[in-house]
């Protein structure tokens, strides 16, 4: 996710399909050590990304976290469907099930080779841009490519960080979140 979510907080939430097919996991993850008052999550050097372990997940439910459900964005094509989840501006689904993000999706419009302006931003080599709606709430939210017939399964790609212009969202690539 994005740094600026886990800052100042000593507890986020996570939600996630259980492998076991038994639906819906919710876990709470603590950020600040009870008895040190340090820090339990990594922050990347130079991009808004932060990385916590979770704790206790095994078997297929640990797959799903691990670095290796990655994608390179280098893979990634201008025009490919891409999704995200996320609570735009507070919005809530799953009404009576507890508090659901809800699913967003766009277009790769965009993808950077070198560093390149883009209005007042300058985007680096291997970001990307997404023809579609995000508002806040999104921010720090997976973005995903769909199983489909160029894709044997969904991959995460990237995480949004940023907006350019109206409704441009920015990617961070997936390799970067390598490096925390």
């Amino acid at each position: 996710t994005n740094a600026h979510i886990l800052a100042n907080k000593d507890s986020v939430s996570i939600i996630y399909n259980s492998a076991d097919g038994k639906g819906i996991a919710r876990r709470t993850l603590v950020l600040i050590d009870p008895k040190t008052s340090n820090r339990l999550w990594k922050s990347h050097p130079k991009e808004d990304i932060g990385v916590i372990a979770i704790p206790g997940l095994i078997g297929a439910d640990a797959k799903a976290f691990l670095f290796s459900s990655l994608m390179s964005s280098e893979s990634l094509s201008v025009g490919e469907e891409v999704y995200f989840f996320g609570f735009p501006l507070g919005l809530k689904s799953g009404l009576g099930r507890g508090s659901l993000p809800l699913l967003r999706g766009g277009l790769v419009s965009f993808k950077a080779q070198e560093p390149t302006p883009i209005g007042d931003e300058i985007l680096a080599a291997n970001d990307f841009l997404i023809d579609g709606f995000s508002f806040a709430g999104n921010s720090g939210s997976p973005v995903i490519t769909a199983a489909g017939m160029s894709r044997r399964r969904t991959r995460v790609v990237g995480i949004i960080f940023d907006h350019v212009r109206d409704f441009q969202e920015v990617i961070v690539p997936a390799e970067t979140l390598k490096c925390v």
